[in-house]
């Protein structure tokens, strides 16, 4: 796979003034490089230094970066320590790649950035690979002026769409690559929807035909790098240091971040836009907190009202979305009083689950007396997230998007809840407070990794599984 390092393999990049960079044609010395990706960057006749920030990138010590995926978490921090390569001062930026909770790697690589221009250099790389708590690899290391190594060009002070350029180069470790292929994305992470963000192509010649897309944000750096996504960002509180105050406001684009763990931008407002029309959707599959494979079906039961949740064998398109069709069948004593058919898509990539809308129907003595709570997307309202494929505690999304209708939303409160239910003990827990700006009053719900909804208010779940 190419993302061998999320720093490694980062942003694409041109210089300001081009005539200071000077295009270069391929070398004599590596048979891989081609003539239109740049490896020359006049580094003698640039001022340099150790600290800084530019468009896409932050070297400041302190600033701290955590993206973490379904069983991943990387977490980027600027040290307080710097490294002299080739009479060069470089920072050291610190990466550490956890799986599963267990420590995998980590680099530390030397940057530095161009004061006048804000290019940002990769200068090489240390890099110790774990199994348990032993380090069994350094494989993947360099550094530039050593071996034929030499400096990359790993963040652009002014990206230009179709530029190519090498971000590292050290014959026989690492080719890494990157082209320019947007500057104007909104990327939507659990930290915040983001505007104007950095899209990279990444490849190597000595890994042909792989390829890694990376997103960046400006004024905070690397949002997104295949499934894995930025959920905290900021300056790292210093021990004795007063921490952020809760909910304080987020910072704009291009000031300074809050510390990590304070709430991010989305936890300052509810999240309302999900960038819908960027994202690949499909109708079956599960993330962590849920399952939208045909078939399944989880029942829950308390004070005398028992919920059914299936996820059918149909599909409804809206909007030219194939969404799944979820069947909720609510009793009270014995007595049908709704069914609701809820329309999901699921996101491959990052597990988030849409809400297209639902057809409800409610029943009195075995008639249907109303359609109260019915709502369609793009219809009455707009596509809502049912479930974060990544929950970071202090987000807020709307579930439901239908003015006047359906507006509920809902706030993550916890990832690490135990709970008990008749159908069993479930660790890891996500818990959410729901609200809705057309009711007063709270609810509260728990989901199970692999499984789903486990509790719901007073009801509790009883049997899980398929039903074919």
């Amino acid at each position: 796979m190419i993302r061998k390092a999320v720093l490694g393999l980062t942003m694409a990049v041109l210089c300001t003034v081009l005539a200071s960079c000077g295009w270069a044609t391929a070398r004599a010395g590596s048979a891989a490089l081609q003539d239109e990706w740049q490896i020359e960057f006049n580094i003698p006749q640039r001022s340099l230094t150790h600290t800084g920030e530019s468009r896409y990138f932050v070297l400041n010590p302190g600033f701290q970066l955590v993206l973490e995926a379904r069983n991943e978490k990387v977490t980027l921090t600027v040290l307080d320590e710097t490294r002299e390569i080739n009479r060069i001062t470089t920072r050291v930026v610190e990466e550490r790649t956890e799986e599963f909770g267990a420590l995998t790697e980590v680099i530390r690589n030397f940057v530095a950035i161009d004061r006048v221009n804000g290019d940002v250099f990769h200068f090489g790389e240390d890099v110790e690979k774990y199994q348990g708590a032993r380090v069994v690899s350094r494989d993947g290391s360099w550094l530039a002026y050593t071996d034929g190594g030499r400096p990359g060009l790993l963040v652009p002070g002014a990206p230009v769409v179709g530029m190519k350029y090498y971000l590292k180069f050290a014959p026989g470790i690492t080719e890494d690559r990157a082209e320019v292929i947007s500057t104007s994305e909104t990327l939507s992470t659990p930290a915040g929807v983001l505007e104007n963000g950095l899209v990279t192509r990444e490849t190597s010649p000595l890994e042909p035909g792989e390829t890694d897309q990376k997103s960046h944000a400006r004024g905070i750096g690397l949002a997104q790098d295949g499934s894995l996504r930025l959920t905290k960002y900021g300056y790292v509180v210093p021990a004795g240091a007063p921490a952020p105050a809760s909910g304080a406001p987020a910072p704009a684009v291009g000031a300074p971040a809050p510390a990590v763990g304070a709430p991010a931008a989305a936890v300052q407002e509810w999240q309302t836009e999900f960038n819908i029309a960027q994202r690949s959707l499909t109708h079956i599959g599960e993330s962590t907190y849920f399952v939208l494979n045909p078939g399944f079906q989880l029942v829950l039961e308390g004070g005398g009202v028992k919920l059914t949740i299936a996820v059918l064998d149909e599909t409804k398109e809206i909007n030219g979305v194939t969404t799944r069709v979820v069947e909720e069948r609510e009793e009270e004593f014995g007595e049908l009083v709704e069914v609701s058919l809820n329309f999901f898509a699921i996101d491959p990539v990052t597990g988030d689950v849409f809400y297209f809308g639902e057809d409800v129907d409610i029943y009195q003595d075995g008639e249907v007396v109303s359609n109260d709570g019915a709502w369609l997307a793009y219809t009455d309202g707009e596509p809502g997230l049912i479930m974060p494929g990544m929950p970071v505690v202090g987000m807020r999304y709307y579930q439901e998007l239908a003015p006047g209708v359906a507006l509920d939303r809902a706030e993550v409160i916890s990832t690490s809840e135990t709970v008990s239910t008749p159908a069993g003990i479930f660790e890891n827990a996500l818990v959410t407070v729901e609200s809705s700006d057309l009711e007063p009053g709270t609810g509260q719900k728990v989901y199970a990794p692999g499984i789903g909804l486990v509790q719901d208010g007073s009801l509790r779940l009883v049997s899980y599984g398929y039903l074919w």
